[in-house]
Order: C-alpha cells, then sequence, then structure tokens
C-alpha cells in the first residue's frame, strides 16, 4: 500500500478512443451489480432490515455508476465529479460497515439511545484506511469540485484544438 502522501495516477495509455474509454467506464454495469445482489440475495427466506440495507448499498452503487457513464457520455464533468463524490462516499460506509457493524444500527434508524452515533467521513477514511489507503486524498479533490473550490473554477475552462 503506498503511503499517504504518494499518489498513484490512473493509466489510460491503453485506450485509443473516447468510445472505448466511455465503454471501460460502462464495464460491468449493470450486469456486475446485479450479479452481486443476485449471488447474495436470492434465497433468502426473511425480508431484515440488514437484508434491505445491503439491497439499498448495491441499488445505490448500480445507479451512480450508471450516472457517471450517462454523464461523462454527455460531456458533463460538472454533474460526473460530484457524482463519483457520492459514489465515494457509498464505498466508504460499506466499508466502515463491513469494519464496524455495529454502525448498521446508526444507518437503519439514525441516533438514539445505544446506538452509535454518526460518523464523519474523516472518521471512516481512517478507519478503512488499511483497505483503501487513499481513499480520502481522492474524496478531498472531489469535494474541492463539488463545492466550488480551485478544481471547480479550473474545471469549468477547456481548452480546444
Amino acid at each position: 500500500m503506498s503511503s499517504e502522501s504518494e499518489h498513484i495516477l490512473l493509466d489510460l495509455s491503453g485506450t485509443d478512443d473516447r468510445a472505448q474509454a466511455i465503454a471501460r467506464a460502462a464495464h460491468g454495469c449493470p450486469e456486475g451489480y446485479t450479479a452481486v445482489a443476485k449471488k447474495h440475495m436470492v434465497g433468502q427466506t426473511a425480508l431484515t432490515t440488514g437484508f434491505m440495507l445491503f439491497g439499498s448499498f448495491v441499488s445505490r452503487m448500480r445507479g451512480l455508476h450508471e450516472a457517471v457513464v450517462r454523464e461523462i457520455a454527455r460531456d458533463n464533468p460538472h454533474a460526473v465529479l460530484p457524482l463519483i463524490r457520492a459514489w465515494v462516499e457509498a464505498v466508504t460506509i460499506g466499508l466502515y460497515v463491513l469494519r464496524n457493524p455495529t454502525y448498521v444500527d446508526y444507518l437503519l434508524s439514525g441516533p438514539g439511545d445505544n446506538r452509535p452515533a454518526k460518523k464523519s467521513f474523516q472518521a471512516m477514511f481512517h478507519a478503512v484506511r488499511e483497505d483503501a489507503g487513499q481513499l480520502e486524498l481522492v474524496y478531498r479533490q472531489l469535494s474541492d469540485y463539488s463545492h466550488f473550490g480551485s478544481l471547480a473554477v479550473r474545471n469549468a475552462h477547456s481548452i480546444e484544438d
């Protein structure tokens, strides 16, 4: 695992054209999400809250993935980057729940007696750093873009041939 200060860059050298890049972005959607849902949900005999939470995660991840691909195809980075930020939030919460299963109680019922308090993303990033060490760095950049920081200002401009 890389240290927090190291950046691993996305390698797009094998992508020949825009259509190929969009096809790569769409890979596994919706089929991959459907396969995950079928593997873990088919045959369940009881409709439990945990079962419903899992279904909600899969549904949200698929919907966000489809929206990201759609907006990439429409050349709309103003939607793509905030959608990816929401996708990263869902991934982070999912990883956090795997390490801290009692957090399901908060997700299903909110704060209250004998339930954990809401966790900040900062706390969740710290808890899942062994699984996704650079997630916080990516999230910070996506947040800067989503909340109209310097990245959003720069992204509004492009050089055309």
